[in-house]
């Protein structure tokens, strides 16, 4: 990571998929580096040892990824905070609580007071990405999740203009079925192609301290 200008690796591992495997196969993407050793007393990337060039004994779900973070000029966006959101007529007010239209709060990892606040589309969402979204805002799962026509009904177009009409920030959630926390699921920031309609909202269980249901007994609403 500081070889790539950042100054330290917040995260890495293998086996996320960054890149699909059919797009490396397409261009002939190959493994060219493998067994890379730095011990302690190295300060460069380019100091440490490893196989290159020479063959490798790897498959393409090694492949290496790394999220680096700090002294970059580009904003690294992450998961702020994260609500329920629905607007009540009778009282005339905004409330949040266990169902709502879900909206998020982005942070800069580079300079956390540089935030942006916007709505999740439901491209790629599904019921376990639901149930992990619940247990993150604290409940047990998630009762149902969908968009149109039912998000209209937790926000109100005039409420939108009052909300100065908060852009879709995240899109493309996809949880494999063995991950146990929302933060572990794959999803795009920032860049979209969805539009006010696929505004993702969810109901939570009401009851905290109520059992889950099993995975796929969620109703889906509203979604195409």
């Amino acid at each position: 990571c500081q070889y790539l200008g950042y100054e330290y690796a917040e995260e890495w591992g293998s086996g996320r998929q960054y890149m699909p495997a059919s797009f490396l196969e397409e261009y002939n993407i190959d493994i060219l580096v493998d067994d890379i050793y730095c011990d302690e007393s190295k300060t460069n990337i380019t100091e440490c040892e490893a196989d290159v060039l020479v063959g490798h004994d790897c498959g393409s779900y090694e492949n290496l990824w790394l999220r680096c973070a700090g002294n970059s000029s580009e904003p690294d966006w992450g998961l702020g905070e994260a609500y329920l959101m629905k607007y009540d007529e009778e009282d005339d007010a905004l409330s949040y609580g266990f169902e709502g239209l879900l909206l998020v709060t982005l942070r800069d990892r580079n300079d956390p007071e540089v935030t942006k606040f916007g709505t999740v589309c439901d491209d790629s969402f599904n019921d376990h990405a639901a149930n992990l979204s619940c247990q993150y805002l604290g409940y047990k799962y998630a009762d149902a999740w969908g968009s149109a026509p039912q998000n209209d009904n937790y926000i109100p177009e005039h409420i939108y203009d009052f909300l100065k009409d908060p852009p879709i920030l995240v899109d493309d959630v996809q949880c494999d079925e063995w991950t146990t926390s929302i933060m572990e699921c794959e999803a795009r920031l920032i860049n979209h192609d969805c539009s006010r309609s696929e505004n993702l909202w969810l109901k939570c269980s009401e009851d905290e301290e109520e059992e889950g249901t099993e995975e796929g007994e969620t109703e889906e609403e509203g979604t195409e």
